[in-house]
């Protein structure tokens, strides 16, 4: 059976314009600050819940019949939605919450799909779980911290200046 339009359209959505866009962010990083790691994988991240999220929501809208049932089966997608549209601004600042936010709230999905017994389905999100997991403890230190955290980092460098 071949992919339809709509599917290979989702694919595009999720996948591919991400990928441009977080290259071109990152090179655009690497001219203002040389000095910083690449951040690929973070840009990445957050076009894909920020952008492609939405547009697979939206194309779910226009592609399929709406109906109340349909209307109903979209409430879980767009509350996800209004939790992850500001943790990808802050994911594309940086900064170090959404990180964890984000992390914690995957986990949880991750778990409620071993505990329904969706193991299969649940092992490609426990792998990229793990890359994440992965990725942001090698970039912790260069993430920007909370406005406290700053504040108290401020105070520090009066402190020792």
């Amino acid at each position: 059976m071949s992919p339809s339009i709509p599917q290979i359209l989702i694919l595009l959505i999720i996948f591919v314009i991400p990928i441009f866009f977080a290259f071109h962010l990152n090179k655009k990083l690497r001219e203002n600050e040389p000095t910083a790691r690449p951040y690929r994988w973070g840009y990445f991240n957050a076009i894909s819940m920020g952008v492609s999220y939405p547009l697979t929501i939206l194309l779910l809208l226009i592609t399929s019949i709406i109906t109340t049932a349909n209307m109903l089966m979209l409430i879980p997608f767009v509350l996800t939605l209004v939790i992850f549209l500001p943790l990808s601004w802050f994911i594309y600042k940086r900064y170090k919450w959404p990180w964890i936010v984000g992390l914690g709230l995957y986990g949880i999905s991750i778990f409620s799909q071993l505990i329904i017994g969706d193991v299969l389905e649940a092992i490609l999100p426990i792998i990229i779980y793990t890359l994440n997991v992965i990725y942001v403890k090698n970039r912790w230190k260069e993430l920007k911290p909370t406005n406290h955290e700053s504040l108290i980092i401020d105070e520090i460098e009066k402190v020792v200046d």
